[in-house]
């Protein structure tokens, strides 16, 4: 539902913020794996848009991850797609 409203609510809008865009976030326990890092727990991804991702330890660090991932893509120039649409 909440991706449907941010698709919607988008066409009202001129310009595209993080804030814009639905998000969830998970947490998933990895099995540890012998010699690999321990990966975070944590995964934070935008609905329709699930390459981009954030990670980390905590609910807030994954979701600081994906801000500035977000705000990286704006940064460099590259398309931004509709908010709750399919990527």
């Amino acid at each position: 539902m909440n991706r449907l409203w941010k698709w919607t609510r988008s066409f009202f809008l001129r310009e595209w913020s993080f804030a814009d865009y639905p998000v969830r976030v998970l947490k998933v326990e990895h099995p540890a794996r012998p010699g690999l890092s321990p990966t975070p727990p944590w995964t934070a991804q935008m609905e329709g848009w699930w390459q981009m991702a954030g990670f980390g330890h905590s609910r807030e660090q994954a979701l600081d991850d994906l801000a500035a991932k977000f705000d990286e893509h704006v940064y460099h120039g590259h398309p931004q797609p509709r908010p709750g649409a399919d990527v």
